[in-house]
Order: C-alpha cells, then structure tokens, then sequence
C-alpha cells in the first residue's frame, strides 16, 4: 500500500519459498500477478495468476483477474473466455458481467456493453459509475426512450442514496463532456438529497467558474 513493490514482490516470494504450502498461497500469487500487471509484465502477471487457478479452480474472482490481464495486453479473445468461465461459475455474479461490459465497450460494441452492464445493475453490483456508463452507451446508440426512463428510474424510484451516486456520477460525466448545464442540473439534484454538503457547493462552484460567471 506504501507503494514499496520491489520490497513486497521480495517478501512474497520468500514467503512462498519459507512456506510453500501456506494458506494465502492464492492471496499471494493474486497480488503478485496484479503487481505485474501493472508493471506491464503480461509473462510474469500470466505465471502468477495461473498458478491462483491452480489453487482454486472454483473462485470466479481468479478469472476476472486473468481476463483483465488479457485485457490490458489486448488478447480480447483469451480475456472473453476468462470472464465467460467467471460467469459459469458465478451466475450472479455482478462483477464478472461489469468485466465483460467494459471488455467489449473496449472493443466499441456499444450494445453487448450496455447488456451486460445492465446485467450488473440488477445484481446490484458496488459500482457507483455503473449507472453513468450505462448512460453513456445509451447515448452513443440514440436510445432517447431508454435515456429517460433510466433518469425517471434514478429520480424516483431508487434510494436516496442511489439517486445521490447516481447524479453525482450524471455531473461528472458532463464535466468530461464539457456539458456543463446539464453537470449543474446533476449537481443541484444531488444537492436536494445533501442540502448541507460543503463539497457540492464547491463543485457547483467549480462548474460557474468555468463558465467564467
């Protein structure tokens, strides 16, 4: 967490060579193939994560990380049938399916992303953006229909701190846009549900400033 990594890829191993049977063996290699991941080292990363197979062949979170490995070194195909084993093993699992969306949003398949990410929606999935890459799909395919029966849904029908993420997340994806009445409009919304959030007015702020008012 220090961002020591040559020290912990160091005590790792030796912890591997000291015991090679303990129990956070699949722990270690887990760490040890994201490590080099995100080192951009896809032999070592693919070695490590192999060998977390190997110890259980039945966590579907083992396969989620081996397609994101194959993901970033853009083997799309090895990552579809990581994240296709994933969901076998996991059938409500949330976050395999979020893999599989950002994979072929990856690839531009705006439809097959969008499915999938409205497949983790409904396994209520911990991702507070979700909502908001949703929207974007549906705007990258016009479904005008679809845009705002989802805004309704967020509006009404869901928790007040569901409605909360989800405007915010609204607000944050119109700032990247530069659309930035509609990142106030967010904004406001969200400021209806936390009246007294110091944050919101300084990002309501932030918003009128770059509109130079």
């Amino acid at each position: 967490k220090a961002g020591h990594l040559d020290e912990a890829v160091h005590l790792y191993v030796k912890i591997l060579k000291e015991e090679p049977d303990t129990q956070n063996a699949l722990s270690i290699y887990n760490s040890l193939a994201l490590i080099y991941k995100n080192r951009g080292d896809y032999s070592k990363a693919k070695i490590y994560i192999q060998k977390a197979i190997e110890k259980d062949k039945t966590l579907s979170s083992v396969y989620i990380n081996l397609g994101n490995i194959e993901k970033q070194f853009d083997y799309d195909e090895r990552a579809y049938l990581a994240y296709k084993k994933a969901i076998a093993l996991e059938p409500q699992d949330g976050m395999a399916r979020y893999a599989m969306g950002l994979l072929f949003e990856k690839q531009k398949k705006w439809e097959l992303a969008e499915r999938y990410f409205q497949m983790a929606l409904e396994r209520k999935t911990d991702m507070p953006s979700l909502p908001s890459q949703i929207m974007t799909l549906l705007e990258k395919q016009r479904k005008t229909a679809e845009i705002k029966k989802m805004q309704e849904h967020f509006s009404l029908e869901r928790s007040p701190e569901e409605r909360f993420q989800f405007f915010i997340s609204e607000s944050q994806r119109y700032i990247q846009g530069n659309r930035l009445q509609e990142a106030l409009e967010a904004l406001f919304e969200a400021l209806r549900l936390q009246p007294k959030s110091a944050t919101l007015y300084n990002d309501i702020g932030g918003v009128f400033l770059r509109r130079n008012d």
